[in-house]
């Protein structure tokens, strides 16, 4: 295990940094003590000794969290859990290359923007070649919910510390890949290389994966069945199978309005564009980084209502637009239209009052007292940050020790805050 500790501690920690942007309850404290311990290397040293804290912990609380036309619970992990199974991916991992058509969690230093820029100018350079006039979508059916175990396991990259953790992940949640978390985007790129390899092999340099999805540019029908039918048998070898209604072929300039479409600009323009169409993508895009705007705040509660994928986003925009009358009163708005049953609704607004003194003393109780009896450690937390900005710690439970902490130490809103930068 020595070779883990020369993934560099700078590396690791900007890796856990962003993991912590996909994070579906934010600690309450920013996950400040686990960035530490990573930074420093005092968490991939207690790894390298097998304490990945899995094996003994509590099942994970499980959250019902809104995705892509449905939604699916998952399970919460700890902080300090996901950094050590990110020092574990990254160890299993250290020597693997995924195939330049791979543009999705490549490797340790792999940044999410970069990665999706590098991917749409791939494509729309693909799109361009007059000798290749379709392209071949493929994805697989429910691929994180549905990878076996073994497959994993029997993976040539996988050691013993991980496969550990695994299996040990796996009988707590039932599950191998949580959704949403950086180490596992990493494991899922890795374990899907044997059918990049096929696809190389039949269309060298000419496609593109982001995920558990190919874009593959053919020169004609025939030529996509082929594809298809290989891509179907190496699947299969890994215990997977393709998702029929994401499976299709099209004309390759197609792909340049869909997964390489450009959405860059102003961000008020392009919010604008995007009310025009109802455009989830251009919403996401302006949501994180315009600046405040009458016009946005006004906007965000319903929008949010009807979207409620775009929460996170709102929340990120609206710690921006806290000091103006029209985002404080977009906040409010928000507040009071949550029910104390919706606990993703209820964390992502607990983040912004943990961040936000005024907005902390606009909570109602009864959201308070809902959250602190949740069962769920992060918005347990999340309340008790929020009770002691407006000073009615009084209504709830005793906080943790690690709020406990906080609130002797004077309990500032400034005082390691949760984050509101999000990939989600």
């Amino acid at each position: 295990m020595d070779d883990q500790l020369d993934l560099g501690s700078r590396v690791l920690a900007a890796a856990f940094a962003e993991d912590l942007r996909n994070d579906w309850i934010p600690d309450a404290l920013g996950a400040d003590e686990v960035r530490r311990a990573v930074a420093s290397g005092a968490l991939a040293a207690a790894v390298a000794t097998g304490r990945t804290g899995l094996a003994d912990a509590p099942p994970p609380a499980v959250l019902r969290v809104p995705l892509a036309g449905r939604s699916e619970d998952v399970p919460l992990l700890p902080p300090a859990q996901r950094a050590a199974l990110l020092i574990l991916t990254e160890h299993a991992l250290r020597r693997h290359r995924p195939l330049p058509g791979v543009f999705s969690y490549r490797s340790a230093g792999w940044r999410f923007s970069a990665g999706y820029r590098a991917r749409q100018s791939c494509l729309l350079e693909l799109s361009a070649r007059q000798d290749l006039p379709y392209v071949l979508d493929l994805d697989v059916a429910a691929f994180a919910r549905t990878l076996p175990l073994s497959t994993l396991l029997a993976a040539p990259w996988m050691t013993n510390g991980l496969g550990t953790a695994l299996q040990d992940l796996h009988r707590a949640t039932g599950r191998c890949l949580p959704h949403g978390q950086r180490w596992n985007g990493r494991v899922a790129t890795a374990v899907l290389a044997p059918v990049d390899t096929v696809v190389e092999r039949l269309a060298p340099k000419r496609w593109a994966r982001w995920g558990d999805g190919w874009h593959i540019f053919v020169s004609g029908p025939a030529e996509a069945v082929s594809v298809r039918e290989a891509v179907v048998v190496a699947l299969s070898g890994l215990g997977l199978r393709l998702a029929a209604g994401k499976s299709a072929l099209r004309g390759s300039a197609e792909v340049t309005c869909g997964s390489a479409r450009d959405v860059a600009g102003p961000p008020l323009a392009v919010w604008r564009r995007a009310v025009a169409v109802d455009d989830p993508r251009g919403y996401r895009y302006a949501l994180a980084r315009a600046a405040p705007s009458d016009g946005i705040c006004a906007w965000l509660p319903e929008a949010v209502r009807s979207r409620p994928t775009l929460l996170p986003r709102a929340v990120m925009y609206l710690d921006r637009a806290m000091g103006t009358p029209t985002g404080n009163a977009a906040a409010e708005r928000l507040l009071g239209a949550v029910s104390g049953d919706d606990p993703f609704t209820v964390a992502r607004l607990l983040v912004l009052a943990g961040r936000h003194r005024g907005l902390a003393a606009r909570v109602p109780d009864r959201l308070l007292i809902t959250a602190a009896g949740s069962g769920v450690a992060a918005l347990e937390e999340l309340s008790a940050r929020a009770a002691g900005l407006s000073g009615r710690t009084a209504l709830l439970p005793e906080p943790s020790p690690r709020l406990r902490g906080w609130l002797a130490a004077g309990g500032r809103h400034t005082d390691r805050p949760p984050w509101v930068d999000t990939l989600l």
